[in-house]
């Protein structure tokens, strides 16, 4: 095999990428600033694919791909970072996403909340109610 999987997730680190995406056929790729960017390299091949996804997964999650195709499960990357890991199977051979949950709390600012939602919260009394009608539409449509 001619990656890693510490190799690939000190990469992530390094570049501040969101997500590492491992199929058969391509190299990874890395998501920088919503832009996947594929990891210089060979393409990966069926095997490559299971020995980085075994080199991260217990026996219980392959097990539950094997019955369910597909499990999810967090990882730890030593105190360097955490993923959120999805293993699944594409067209009979295994793939994985891996998302990076960040370390630090964002402020309410940074993840794009309005200032009038924030006064919300520190209204003595009520019920705050938040809806996905607009996402929800666009679902039926």
């Amino acid at each position: 095999m001619s990656y890693s999987m510490s190799d690939l997730l000190q990469l992530m680190v390094s570049e501040g990428a969101a997500d590492l995406h491992i199929r058969t056929g391509i190299p990874p790729a890395i998501r920088v600033h919503g832009t996947l960017h594929k990891v210089e390299g060979p393409p990966l091949t069926p095997d490559d694919t299971e020995d980085l996804m075994r080199s991260i997964s217990s026996e219980d999650n392959i097990q539950q791909v094997r019955e369910n195709g597909g499990a999810d499960f967090a990882f730890a990357f030593g105190e360097a970072a955490r993923f959120r890991v999805s293993v699944f199977k594409e067209r009979g051979d295994f793939a994985m996403v891996l998302r990076q949950i960040p370390n630090t709390l964002l402020t309410m600012e940074q993840i794009g909340i309005p200032p009038s939602v924030k006064e919300l919260l520190y209204k003595p009394r009520g019920l705050v109610l938040v809806t996905l009608l607009h996402h929800l539409a666009s679902f039926v449509e």
